[in-house]
């Protein structure tokens, strides 16, 4: 075993996320400069305007802009308050001068002199110039007495601006059919959900329900049973007592037909430009979709990488070019049977690979497994290196935990977590890693069947009103209460989730009343209904 021929130092497992350091550094080669070359001015003076850099015009460059009527445009106003969004900040780069920084009316704003900080004094406007060296900057301030919150949504703690759903009705092992989007207010705001049908926030969905989704009081939005778009609207409202104006974002939710592709992937490749200078990728990749085909891209994913430290050829081979870091990313395509998916590997070139000492290993676990919220279920994973030790640890463990030793996965809030599986290094065989994704799924709501209505009671209450009550049957049961007022033969009826409610009538009349119980599926919209409804109860009113 210790002593096989060089090879190719490729370490597999099913991971999609993972951080990976640089083999080497990639020095960048100095550029020489001509003695007699006239520098080019790189000064930049930005600053952040409602989440979106603005770049700093020169007083020259606005009078160049003056329009036919004559007027100089002014740069972009910077819009701060007295109450949320206190200060901005406004950064000059490339200058080889120090910058300043001056106000033209500090009881409306202030600046920072030497840092460029700017905050709110009083309502109203004023200007700030920026000096860098024989230039001038102006940028007018609009302060306001009232605050605008910030708002941005979450999934499983990363920011999203849209999410992926698998239908309710979906088999698939990697199935997606709820999450839980968690919306936060800059200013601490009370944060709400609606459901829309358009990206515009325009048709309101009625009842946050329709066949392509359901959104819940807290942001979970869970598939329906037809393929589409729909719009979670996250929003704060105005706030008087703060004097906070709400905000709002907009998260787009697709509802899927086909389940997502899964890709078997390994964990980083390794090449050197002597002995191991390519790999076939084909043999290292593949797709649970036969019809599914494969795409592999050369990227510079982070700082220091290099998309071209490796070349593909015939889309299948992957060729080091030279010493440093990539990325490659692995896409499928859409089928019929699923939906395309992207993983991404670290790819690392090296001058030459040493053989290994120990033999590789391969960990033998599952892609996927399920939970429900308060829920168990065992991972069972096994490892091809003789008598190593192997470990469980949950990188997520606000939505599920494990335990260390048995695999036992334990579901704590709905949302997905990654398990990491360690095998041990031992005297022969490497130590090895592989990522499971758990999917914690909601807990499932008790449902309590339908019933006959039982002790329908009908009297005064103060003034004008007549109370209803009757025998509460508990659970998720909702109550339809009809009634009809004097001699009239048409009903009507409100639905309530306790067991009384008031109606107000005229003082002696007659009110006639009955009530029936039934339940609603939250996913599949599915009424069911209680034997009958109760016996018309009439009550007469006091005429005084």
């Amino acid at each position: 075993m210790n002593n096989l021929k060089r090879g190719l130092a490729v370490v597999l497992a099913a991971a999609t996320a993972f951080t990976f350091a640089p083999v080497a550094d990639i020095a960048a080669p100095a550029v020489a400069q001509a003695d007699d070359a006239t520098p080019v001015s790189t000064v930049k003076v930005t600053y952040s305007v409602n989440g979106a850099t603005q770049t700093a015009k020169k007083p020259a460059e606005l009078e160049a802009a003056k329009g036919t009527d004559g007027k100089v445009p002014e740069n972009t106003a910077i819009e701060i308050d007295t109450v949320a969004h206190k200060t901005e900040t406004i950064a000059v780069t490339g200058n080889t001068a120090a910058a300043g920084f001056s106000t033209d009316n500090s009881t409306i704003a202030t600046v920072n002199p030497t840092t460029g900080v700017v905050t709110a004094v009083a309502k109203g406007t004023a200007h700030i110039t920026v000096n860098v060296g024989a230039d001038n900057y102006v940028i007018p301030v609009n302060v306001s007495d009232q605050g605008t919150d910030s708002v941005k949504a979450q999934v499983n703690g990363k920011d999203v601006d849209s999410v992926d759903l698998d239908l309710s009705t979906s088999t698939a092992v990697n199935a997606i059919k709820s999450v839980k989007i968690n919306g936060i207010s800059e200013s601490g705001l009370t944060v709400k959900y609606d459901l829309y049908s358009d990206s515009e926030a325009k048709t309101l969905v009625t009842g946050n329900k329709n066949d392509t989704a359901t959104l819940s009081d807290d942001g979970t939005v869970t598939a329906g049973k037809t393929p589409g778009t729909v719009y979670v609207k996250v929003y704060t409202e105005l706030n008087n007592g703060r004097n906070i104006k709400g905000a709002s974002k907009i998260v787009t939710v697709k509802v899927e037909g086909t389940a997502q592709a899964i890709i078997s992937h390994p964990e980083k490749i390794s090449l050197d430009l002597k002995n191991n200078k390519s790999v076939d990728l084909s043999k290292l990749f593949s797709v649970n979709d036969k019809n599914a085909k494969l795409t592999y891209t050369m990227t510079a994913a982070g700082t220091g990488e290099n998309a071209g430290v490796a070349t593909i050829s015939n889309n299948s081979t992957l060729t080091a070019a030279v010493i440093g870091i990539g990325t490659l990313k692995v896409t499928s395509s859409a089928t019929t049977d699923t939906r395309t998916a992207t993983v991404t590997v670290p790819i690392s070139v090296v001058d030459e690979i040493q053989a290994p000492a120990k033999v590789g290993t391969t960990i033998t676990a599952p892609d996927y497994v399920r939970v429900t919220v308060g829920g168990t279920a065992v991972i069972g994973a096994k490892s091809t290196a003789t008598g190593a030790a192997i470990t469980y640890q949950s990188l997520d463990s606000a939505f599920a935990t494990v335990d260390e030793t048995t695999g036992i996965v334990t579901g704590h809030t709905s949302g997905i977590a990654t398990v990491r599986v360690t095998s041990a290094e031992t005297s022969e065989a490497l130590a090895a890693t592989k990522n499971v994704v758990v999917i914690v799924d909601p807990e499932p709501v008790t449902v309590v069947k339908p019933g006959v209505v039982k002790s329908l009671k009908v009297k005064n209450a103060k003034g004008a009103k007549v109370s209803v009550s009757w025998a509460d049957q508990g659970g998720n049961i909702i109550y339809r209460v009809y009634k009809k007022v004097g001699s009239s033969k048409k009903w009507t009826s409100k639905d309530v989730v306790k067991a009384n409610t008031t109606f107000s009538v005229k003082k002696g009349a007659k009110i006639t009343v009955k009530v029936k119980a039934y339940v609603k599926d939250p996913v599949t919209g599915k009424v069911t209904w209680g034997p009958k409804a109760t016996t018309a109860k009439a009550f007469k009113t006091d005429k005084k």
